[in-house]
């Protein structure tokens, strides 16, 4: 993967509602594209970050996304 340049992960849900959620709109990108070994290990990292929000329930959604 030398060859590779990082990218973010992340996950972002658009909803449009007035009284109740009418729609939504998902979007993911958890390590898509990689080896197992590089998403599980971008998801340990994530998990023991002291850096932005959440990132441990980020790694956890990186473990249980399926890569295919």
């Amino acid at each position: 993967m030398a060859d590779q340049v990082p990218t973010w992960n992340y996950v972002a849900v658009h909803l449009t509602a007035r009284l109740t959620i009418e729609a939504t709109d998902e979007t993911w990108k958890l390590g898509q594209n990689k080896p197992e070994a590089a998403r599980l290990g971008a998801a340990d990292g994530l998990e023991k970050s002291r850096i932005g929000s959440r990132t441990d329930a980020l790694g956890g959604l990186m473990r249980g996304h399926d890569a295919e």
